[in-house]
């Protein structure tokens, strides 16, 4: 039996920073010495990482990239305006809308996605 975190396919989403959210019980991975090493957000061993690449399994984590210059709307709300960029540099995606305005990119509040027609669906647990 092969152990599938020999045949896993990582994707790099940033530096290992010293400030991490201390709730967030997640796991990341710090390439060390070849190896990828497994790594919970909130440990303080990852201090000793600061500064190194870290990675997440790919199929944990879109693209988000893809998602600049998509329409956004809300399933309450309505159009929102159009992805202008993404901040990744949290445990949380945030998108920017065009107007400046956060949102948090979410898969909870993720309903949909349209590739084709370049439109992002959100159900928000608030009003903007």
């Amino acid at each position: 039996m092969t152990d599938p975190l020999l045949t896993a396919q990582f994707t790099p989403c940033g530096k290992v920073k010293k400030n991490r959210d201390k709730h967030d019980d997640s796991f990341i991975f710090v390439l060390v010495d070849g190896i990828y090493v497994p790594f919970r957000v909130n440990s303080p061993k990852l201090n000793d990482y600061v500064g190194y690449d870290q990675f997440v399994l790919a199929d944990e984590q879109e693209q988000p990239d893809e998602f600049i210059g998509f329409t956004v709307i809300d399933t309450e709300q309505g159009l929102l305006g159009t992805v202008a960029a993404l901040d990744t540099s949290t445990a949380n995606t945030l998108v920017e809308l065009d107007d400046g305005r956060l949102l948090p990119l979410h898969e909870d509040f993720v309903e949909s996605v349209d590739d084709e027609a370049r439109i992002l669906t959100l159900t928000l647990p608030f009003r903007l």
